[in-house]
């Protein structure tokens, strides 16, 4: 330890030292020290195939009241691959998947990778402008959409070569009467799909056995897109290997070996995203059933503890605080516990003794934690949190920092400083660097910022900000300046900057980010207009032209219009004065 006070240690002796707190710890506590597979280290989709063999009548998948049981779900999976493998597709191959939360999202997940094609897991708030970056970089022969989402891509298909969108609605698998209160998105229009091939109608003709494709451990299994540090969105060709090592991870360290196998998790965050898929997925690991909600709905998530009891589930902190503050009176109505698990992310509400206890209150025990801390770019589980509750929320406190544990088995963390990106001593800020077996080598055709994100060692600096204590305890503190996290989703203020650039009145824009009570951070944008647009040019049109053309969360959600920006030595833009100006403006 002297040594590492002294700072200048190298990377080795630092790993070193990290690697036998983290043994120490886990012995200490009786956790596992490697990492532990129901049937080995293999791809997802076999998983899937061996619990729809083993427990065929379980169910997989809760929506709505509509139970699909594992055999179901991989006959579907396998006809979805076969109809892909009917029209030649396969290895080296790219489908986009740009769905909401529903069945037909891991039909095309688990079918498009049985088929051995590489899935693009998209956003499906996305707009016409945010999916080029994904489109552009790998001409997708085939989209699977929502039918109300097809005339973004109808207007997008010759310019990209889509030979085929297969289109589905969110209502196609909901029983005659649900079980759940259903959110508004159920109610919009089929605007029609004249030049679409419905994608359910399609493959109940095709075989629902195993395709003829030998998945390897090392074959692309995802290309995942993140708002990361710098400019556009990046993409990450996850293998399947990656896939298997973080599902593995979820299944050691995060509660599912002691899981009732006989009751469920629930997950309403988006299953395009790394954190929620990887949710999903680790329940088809386990051998475990998913309650799934198309979005977010106070309501429908306690009505569904309460009906399918559920077991271990996923939240942001302003959601526990908010749940656990309800009158008794409401509480009464609903029976939670069964929940034996929560994870929080902590975006808005510190975690904290008393959210800890309230949440054990009215779940007879339950336990609520931080979750693991990760990226998109390995999959968003590095860290193991679970297990430390005897001293987390004290060390947090003491630290300053979000408690995120200590690294996975095979996972490789180290604070470096932002100039010389050496090693800091312990309790020193600096940019946590990441290497795992999920992280891709490089990001997908962007050498620029592969450059200069990824260190010569393979580490991949993370744009975070954190640290580590003297017992080899890791925290995040915050995250490099230029980057804001609305709602826990990474935004590039480059990206936001980029698309209102196409405004025929802007002249040039500059995005930062302030704090917000419920969001965490929101967009602030800085406008200069061409000179015809002086004072012809609203915040309310500027804000109303950014919502058909970009993600909700990535509006601005103030426009401040300026003549001239400040500028450092009259080269760098002055962020950090605007970032004061933006903190005024939102009264932050």
């Amino acid at each position: 330890m002297p040594i590492l006070l002294r700072g200048g240690v190298t990377v080795e002796d630092f790993l070193e030292w990290i690697e036998a707190r983290r043994r120490e710890h886990l012995i200490q506590r009786g956790l596992p020290l490697e990492l532990r597979y129901p049937f080995g280290n293999i791809p997802i989709t076999d998983y899937l195939s061996n619990w729809a063999t083993i427990i065929p009548d379980r169910p997989a998948l809760i929506y709505y009241g509509t139970r699909i049981t594992f055999r179901q779900l991989d006959e579907l999976a396998n006809q979805f691959a076969n109809y892909l493998r009917a029209r030649g597709l396969g290895k080296g191959d790219f489908i986009g998947i740009h769905l909401y939360n529903c069945p037909q999202y891991l039909i095309a997940h688990f079918g498009g990778m049985k088929a051995g094609c590489t899935v693009i897991p998209m956003d499906p708030l996305w707009k016409r402008i945010e999916l080029e970056a994904p489109l552009g970089d790998t001409h997708p022969t085939v989209i699977v959409t929502q039918d109300i989402n097809y005339p973004i891509f109808s207007e997008l298909r010759e310019r990209f070569g889509i030979k085929e969108i297969l289109t589905t609605g969110l209502g196609d698998f909901l029983p005659p009467d649900p079980e759940l209160p259903l959110p508004d998105i159920f109610k919009e229009a089929n605007p029609g799909c004249p030049q679409a091939t419905d994608l359910l109608a399609v493959i109940k003709e095709c075989s629902t056995a195993p395709p003829q494709v030998k998945i390897e451990l090392e074959d692309n299994a995802s290309l995942d897109y993140t708002g990361g540090t710098t400019g556009p969105s990046k993409g990450c060709l996850h293998t399947h290997l990656g896939v298997t090592y973080t599902k593995a991870c979820m299944y050691t360290y995060f509660g599912f070996r002691e899981a009732n196998p006989h009751l469920p998790a629930l997950i309403f965050a988006p299953v395009f995203h790394t954190a929620a898929r990887g949710q999903m997925e680790c329940m088809i690991f386990t051998g475990l059933c998913t309650v799934l909600l198309v979005r977010f709905d106070f309501a429908a998530v306690l009505q569904a503890i309460d009906r399918y009891k559920v077991f271990i589930m996923w939240g942001p902190s302003d959601f526990w605080d908010a749940m656990t503050k309800l009158p008794d009176s409401e509480l009464e109505k609903f029976d939670l516990t069964s929940l034996a698990y929560a994870t929080c992310t902590q975006y808005n509400v510190l975690l904290n003794r008393e959210l800890r206890d309230r949440f054990a209150r009215i779940t007879n025990g339950g336990l609520l934690f931080d979750i693991t801390w990760g990226l998109t770019e390995t999959l968003s589980m590095n860290t193991i949190t679970l297990g430390f509750q005897d001293v987390d929320l004290q060390k947090q406190e003491e630290a300053g920092g979000v408690f995120i544990g200590l690294p996975m088995p095979k996972t490789y963390l180290k604070i470096v400083d932002q100039t010389e990106r050496k090693v800091v001593p312990p309790r020193t800020v600096g940019e946590i660097a990441v290497k795992d077996p999920a992280l891709p080598p490089v990001y997908f055709n962007r050498p620029a910022e592969t450059a200069a994100c990824y260190l010569p060692d393979g580490f991949l600096l993370t744009g975070d900000l954190g640290m580590y204590d003297e017992d080899g305890f890791f925290y995040y503190t915050g995250r490099s300046k230029e980057v804001i996290k609305v709602s826990g989703f990474t935004v590039s203020p480059r990206e936001i900057e980029l698309i209102m650039g196409y405004h025929p009145a802007v002249k040039s824009v500059a995005v930062v980010g302030a704090p917000h009570p419920r969001y965490g951070e929101i967009p602030v944008a800085f406008l200069i207009p061409k000179p015809e647009f002086k004072n012809r040019l609203s915040e309310e049109e500027v804000i109303g032209w950014c919502r058909e053309k970009m993600a909700p969360y990535k509006v601005p959600r103030f426009v401040v219009f300026k003549e001239a920006f400040s500028f450092l030595l009259g080269l760098k833009l002055d962020r950090e004065r605007m970032q004061k100006e933006a903190r005024e403006v939102a009264g932050s």
